[in-house]
């Protein structure tokens, strides 16, 4: 029983930093240098991203999601506006009717190792609202087909269901 419990203890501990290793989840990063006029503009969240949120939210209502927006901008002189979902802030926001409203916020390019120990630019994004304490988010950036994805995770990173944005064109 004893080594049992050891055993179990370890998995536990070791568990979330080798689930990408064990399950060999995909690289989701880019390696090049990313100009910020290449995020300026509107990015959406994608249907099957909406979806999925949808769904975490059904299954866990007391959690909120990562980035409870389906639209945000980003504009030349750093600063945006981001449309909030209430229905995605979680059972502790609110139980009304679900309500989009926009709050702006500002955002700047940094670099952050990712998952693989690999230095990667990534966006992030501060917000000063009454409720946020300074918050910042952080959205990873990856390419697919020569367009730009922002993602973040949704619920658990183990669970490896990402949350993406694609920008709309102008």
């Amino acid at each position: 029983m004893k080594f049992f419990s050891i055993v179990a203890s370890l998995v536990i501990v070791f568990g979330c930093g080798i689930m990408n290793v064990i399950f060999d989840l995909p690289e989701r990063y880019i390696e090049r240098d990313v100009k910020a006029e290449e995020m300026i503009g509107t990015w959406n969240i994608t249907p099957d991203s909406e979806v999925d949120v949808n769904n975490f939210i059904k299954k866990f209502p007391d959690w909120s999601g990562f980035a409870p927006w389906k639209t945000f901008t980003l504009n030349s002189d750093g600063s945006c506006g981001v449309e909030l979902d209430t229905a995605w802030l979680g059972d502790s926001y609110s139980k009304d009717v679900a309500v989009v409203k926009t709050t702006s916020c500002n955002w700047n390019l940094a670099e952050k190792e990712n998952l693989s120990n690999k230095i990667s630019p990534i966006l992030e994004l501060g917000f000063d609202y009454l409720d946020s304490n300074g918050l910042m988010t952080s959205l990873y950036i990856y390419e697919e087909n020569s367009k730009l994805i922002l993602w973040g995770f949704i619920g658990d990173p183990d669970d490896f269901q990402p949350q993406d944005f694609v920008k709309v064109e102008q």
